[in-house]
């Protein structure tokens, strides 16, 4: 039991994953205190590139979206597209909300929404 609530405290504290004892408890605590963490933060932005006075928007429901219709789904929640470009078999578009200072790199391969995620505002600027 105190393997797994080190283990749990670490994940839930975003602490460095350090099972010295090699124990499936800290393992399993590890990943029960991640996913608390994520739960309760849900409303942040996972890689921290965001600001602004408006809510994050949270757009990892389209992977595996078909392309146009993320395209229309980012608009809808607030996206202008900003770029586009062809990078081997992968289309790739970003993407700005200027209210929720939210910048998006979105890869889509076999027409479908491979990647989504958050950038530095710098690349839609």
């Amino acid at each position: 039991m105190a393997e797994f609530d080190r283990g749990y405290r670490d994940g839930l504290y975003h602490q460095t994953y350090h099972n010295y004892n090699n124990t499936g408890d800290y393992s399993t605590g590890y990943q029960r205190g991640s996913e608390k963490r994520a739960a309760e933060a849900s409303y942040r932005s996972d890689k921290g590139h965001h600001s602004g006075s408006a809510s994050y928007v949270n757009v990892q429901d389209l992977v595996g979206a078909r392309g146009n219709s993320a395209d229309d789904e980012l608009r809808a929640r607030g996206f202008a597209s900003k770029d586009s470009y062809k990078q081997g078999d992968r289309a790739m578009s970003t993407w700005w909300n200027g209210g929720t200072r939210q910048c998006l790199s979105m890869a889509v391969s076999d027409g479908r929404v491979q990647r989504l995620e958050s950038v530095v505002e710098g690349n839609c600027l």
